[in-house]
């Protein structure tokens, strides 16, 4: 498989670049791996990622939003 070079990709959207089930396939391997081996996924899921090329900065916001919103109820507890 060749990758398309830049000036191909002038104008196109994620849509059109990506297969529709490349982020549903990533995800469901990703999590299937991640209960089997017990390791956090995005240990398996960032590197999917920037090989699919999303931003770093955009897959890292978002992991940290997620686990700000996660951790938020247990803050009480602890002080």
């Amino acid at each position: 498989m060749t990758w398309p070079k830049q000036a191909d990709l002038v104008g196109a959207t994620m849509e059109s670049t990506l297969p529709s089930l490349t982020f549903p396939l990533a995800a469901f391997v990703t999590g299937a791996l991640s209960g089997l081996f017990g390791i956090g996924g995005g240990l398996l899921l960032n590197p999917v990622l920037l090989q699919i090329g999303i931003n770093p900065q955009v897959f890292y916001m978002i992991a940290e939003f997620f686990f700000q919103l996660y951790c938020s109820p247990y803050l009480p507890m602890h002080h």
